[in-house]
């Protein structure tokens, strides 16, 4: 609007009263202002247009409530994404299991089942790949709109996936891994859940490098943990007496890193056996800069947490089509040099 104003010698107040087709202006001076607009391309914020008149959009979001910093960080990514959308009528109501658990995500949406006129939207972090279908479909076809992050129900009916490619996580980690052991050697791999559609496409991701780019690679697993402290540490404390030439472990979650990590440096090996998995927080990073844990890829947690409320209200709002079905974060690898926690750059 300055550069109309500026080019055609007017007010700013001018050029927005011929946008927004309101307020007394002369016809010759809207025109030229709506001819000037379309030169420069300029198209109307239809998401900003709607705040007089919002559409009452209640969302619903159902993801594991763990004290650690992932779940944490979607949280501070929703509740900005919330600050941001202030004044469009949206309310956000948070379900929260513990850990991925399937049996609990089924009763919760069980629940929302039974009270569909008191909720538009469903953000989850799907439990299993294919078990929840039928329920989010049931809830799409009843006009709801679903959308997952962080792990996905890829042959559901939901909107769009809002995470990081997992699959192609799982590559980098292995070429992390084959670089740090020059390619030879006993890699251990833990996962969290075998039945967690990120956990099965980080170890898909990385069994395929590793058959592809590392033949000499050994793997050893994958073992479930659970998402357990005390059952990670227990797997890798067996396995490590059973095989005292592992050389690498991968793990598919925090939990690995962090329990691997008290586990090879209570035994005086972190330094001898590398150690690559996901996520960060103060521990982790410490690890890191220690040099316990070689490498650690992050999945912007809060990106998750901000941008599936942001796409969701845009599809609302300004009726926006995805062009696509999953929208990927980034992804950072965190080495000694650039180690740190989840928190934010501070501007003081």
């Amino acid at each position: 609007m300055k550069t109309i104003a500026e080019m055609l010698g007017i007010s700013i107040g001018t050029v927005d009263r011929a946008l927004k087709n309101r307020g007394r202006i002369h016809e010759e001076t809207r025109r030229r202002v709506l001819e000037t607009a379309r030169q420069l391309g300029y198209r109307t914020n239809t998401l900003a247009s709607t705040l007089s008149k919002p559409r009452p959009l209640r969302v619903v979001a159902l993801y594991p409530a763990k004290d650690e910093v992932f779940f944490n960080e979607i949280s501070n990514g929703m509740a900005a994404a919330m600050r941001d959308l202030r004044g469009y009528g949206i309310s956000l109501e948070r379900m929260h299991t513990i850990r991925h658990s399937l049996s609990s995500q089924v009763n919760m949406l069980e629940k929302l089942a039974g009270r569909m006129d008191a909720w538009d939207a469903l953000i989850i972090t799907a439990a299993h790949p294919t078990a929840l279908n039928e329920r989010i479909n049931q809830f799409v076809d009843a006009d709801k709109m679903v959308l997952t992050i962080d792990s996905d129900a890829v042959t559901s009916k939901r909107l769009l996936f809002v995470g990081q490619d997992q699959y192609r996580s799982g590559c980098v980690a292995a070429n992390l891994m084959g670089e740090f052991l020059q390619g030879k050697g006993k890699v251990l791999l833990l996962t969290g859940f075998h039945s967690v559609w990120g956990h099965q496409q980080r170890l898909d991701g990385f069994c395929a490098v590793t058959r592809r780019d590392y033949p000499a690679m050994q793997t050893v697993g994958p073992f479930e943990y659970f998402d357990e402290d005390f059952t990670a540490r227990e797997i890798l404390r067996r396995e490590l007496a059973d095989h005292p030439d592992i050389a690498g472990v991968y793990g598919t979650s925090s939990v690995a890193l962090s329990q691997g990590a008290a586990v090879l440096d209570d035994l005086g090996k972190g330094r001898d056996i590398r150690l690559v998995g996901f996520d960060t927080d103060d521990e982790i990073a410490q690890y890191i800069r220690d040099g316990v844990i070689d490498a650690a890829i992050l999945q912007d947690p809060f990106a998750q947490g901000y941008y599936s409320l942001k796409l969701l209200a845009r599809h609302v709002y300004e009726r926006w089509e995805p062009k696509r079905s999953s929208y990927h974060t980034r992804m950072e690898i965190l080495l000694r040099e650039n180690a740190r926690g989840n928190e934010l750059p501070s501007l003081n």
